[in-house]
């Protein structure tokens, strides 16, 4: 009848469970489902985003997540200690599991220190100045990331693998150092890769080119399309 005056009619959903209808509910958590067309008519809240026409968008919120306050001086600070704790609480697990075959570890130099100094400062660049530039620089091909930062890592691992160890980070020997109560060498590998680090960082934002000196990119960067 309602066909027939023009109106359409619409019928109710049907329920989970009943035959015919769907198996799960309609809501849904769609936060790697929607395009990057979507994610900027997304609204701007801290949530879990759900598609649901029902509650009369197709985009809302979930659950609400309180935004944490949190400055850059009280992150940096955070995420040392993470790294210190995790690095700590691996190697112990690592000397327990494997003793006496493995005493946690431990990377020592097999060359002198001034040697396993420059070594570590110089793979430790290498691979910062790779990170910043495809983690910064919004003309670098997202999908291509890893493989960038991953054939770095490689690299200087077979570079200085055999003489400094290649630890590329302060934390990977820290742990392992405790862990084994073997602290030779350890100012090396705490003082080469953080300088390596400022300095691979800092020379690629002094070399980056701006957006105004460089042609318009293509619409499309990537390799998948």
């Amino acid at each position: 009848m309602a066909e027939e005056n023009g109106t359409p009619t619409r019928s109710a959903p049907a329920t989970p469970g009943t035959p015919g209808g769907p198996l799960f509910s309609a809501n849904r958590v769609d936060s790697l489902s929607y395009e990057r067309s979507d994610r900027k008519t997304m609204p701007r809240c801290k949530c879990f985003p759900v598609g649901d026409p029902a509650l009369g968008s197709t985009h809302s919120c979930f659950t609400d997540i309180p935004t944490p306050d949190v400055s850059l001086t009280r992150k940096v600070p955070a995420y040392i200690v993470a790294q210190v704790s995790a690095s700590i609480c691996a190697s112990f697990a690592l000397k327990g599991v494997f003793h006496p075959y493995l005493s946690g570890g431990v990377t020592v130099p097999s060359v002198s220190h001034g040697q396993a100094f420059a070594l570590e400062f110089i793979i430790t660049f290498n691979l910062l100045f790779v990170v910043t530039a495809v983690a910064t620089d919004t003309r670098a091909v997202g999908e291509l990331a890893g493989i960038a930062v991953g054939a770095t890592v490689m690299l200087n691992i077979l570079i200085a693998g055999p003489s400094s160890g290649g630890s590329m980070n302060p934390v990977r020997t820290l742990g392992p150092a405790v862990a084994a109560g073997n602290y030779r060498a350890l100012w090396v590998y705490l003082v080469a890769p953080t300088l390596g680090a400022v300095a691979g960082a800092g020379v690629y934002t002094l070399v980056k080119l701006r957006e105004d000196e460089v042609e318009p990119s293509r619409p499309v960067r990537s390799f998948r399309r």
